[in-house]
């Protein structure tokens, strides 16, 4: 799951692909009313749900 931090971004459903021990997880974002929007990276959330565990990553860090 994915979350933006931001009540007018509409988060789709995310994609998870997995290769080896990488996880990429792809989604679309797009503002309520249909305008542009800056993304706040530190806001992002991120919910990783395994068989027998979970993950709860807080913001994005720029690389």
């Amino acid at each position: 799951m994915m979350e933006a931090g931001n009540p007018l971004l509409w988060v789709a459903p995310a994609k998870a692909r997995r290769t080896g021990q990488t996880l990429t997880v792809q989604s679309y974002m797009t503002h309520v009313e249909g305008r542009p929007f800056a993304l706040d990276r530190s806001a992002l959330r991120l919910t990783v749900l395994g068989a027998s565990k979970a993950v709860d990553i807080q913001g994005c860090p720029a690389r």
